[in-house]
């Protein structure tokens, strides 16, 4: 299991990200913060556990920022705690380590020198992708694997071609992408 340790910096950051995204999706609201409007706000499911937990949260101070109080809050607010900490993980971009050079698998082999970019901030969000051939893919980006990244409800723009609505799951490897774009909500 790979251990991540959520400290410094990154407590308020997160809990400020968290915060932003919330407001930057409630109804005949406006947000200050553009990034968050940009990022298009975040939603879920009706979750009885989360929902008390972000109901009745208290924050605290700690240093220049604030962060939930998960002891001096009225009901259990683990739950929003975690929610937090898992939007936070995976909207900031990491990189990964480099692949390894001696068991190359049959999608992809790797050179050491070839450091993979991760693109966990993005998943379960809709992107497009721009391959090197000139197509585009618009979908769901659900899971990253080394450099192979899956996408799901995808619809294929080429040139020439009426969009097509592809079938299953779509793989890409990172070798064969000229970029990425995360649309804005607007």
């Amino acid at each position: 299991m790979n251990v991540i340790r959520w400290q410094g910096d990154n407590l308020g950051a997160w809990f400020g990200r968290m915060w932003d995204l919330v407001a930057a999706s409630l109804p005949a609201q406006s947000t200050e913060n553009p990034a968050a409007t940009a990022l298009g706000g975040i939603n879920h499911l009706p979750q009885p556990v989360l929902d008390v937990a972000a109901g009745t949260a208290l924050w605290r101070n700690v240093g220049d920022t604030r962060v939930i109080d998960r002891k001096g809050s009225p009901e259990d607010a683990a739950p929003l705690i975690a929610a937090t900490a898992a939007v936070g993980y995976l909207t900031t971009p990491h990189d990964e380590p480099d692949l390894p050079t001696t068991t190359p698998t049959a999608s992809c082999t790797s050179r050491k020198d070839d450091n993979v970019r991760t693109y966990r901030h993005l998943i379960a969000a809709n992107v497009i992708i721009n391959l090197k051939t000139g197509t585009a893919l618009a979908g769901a980006l659900v899971k990253q694997s080394g450099p192979l990244l899956f996408l799901r409800n995808v619809t294929i723009y080429a040139e020439g071609r009426e969009p097509q609505l592809a079938d299953g799951e779509i793989v890409v490897e990172r070798g064969e992408i000229e970029f990425i774009q995360k649309p804005i909500a607007g």
